[in-house]
């Protein structure tokens, strides 16, 4: 009877250690999950961030309309290679100026006017340039730091 129990005892003590043993290996394998789901995050935050840190700015300008009933223009944009989507950005008249930033490459850009029935207009002629963000131009430190550039003599003696 004795031997019985014991067994009993150990076949319950070893479901609870299986038991354990999957719960660990579960919150484990949430964990690692979850830092893995922070880290793409991140990298993506860097390299979205990355783009629009090399970005230049660019003015458009046009000839504003002088219809009465004018709501605004819409401004479609693409990158070379890729297609014109739906418009990028919405200009509220009597607005004739937009300034936005891009990246380094060529871009092309397109206008329409609306109203306020919001009938667009057909697209304006197709202009484009090639865009770079500034060049870094600001020279590094001067060397030496605040004890300046120096020189040491050493003398040996000789006879």
């Amino acid at each position: 009877m004795n031997i019985v129990l014991l067994a009993e005892n150990i076949r319950c003590s070893t479901n609870a250690y299986r038991e354990m043993e999957e719960d660990a290996i579960k919150n484990i394998t949430d964990y690692v999950l979850r830092i893995l789901a922070v880290l793409c995050l991140l990298l993506l935050v860097v390299l979205g961030v990355a783009q629009w840190v090399l970005a230049a700015e660019v003015q458009l300008a046009w000839d504003p309309n002088t219809e009465e009933d004018l709501a605004g223009y819409r401004l479609y944009h693409r990158a070379e290679g890729e297609q014109y989507g739906t418009y990028t950005h919405e200009i509220a008249a009597p607005d004739s100026t937009v300034t936005l930033s891009y990246p380094d490459g060529r871009h092309y850009w397109r206008l329409t006017a609306f109203d306020q029935a919001n009938n667009e207009s057909g697209f304006s002629n197709e202009i484009n340039a090639y865009v770079s963000a500034p060049a870094d131009v600001t020279p590094p430190a001067v060397p030496g730091g605040v004890g300046g550039f120096r020189v040491t003599v050493i003398i040996q003696g000789g006879g």
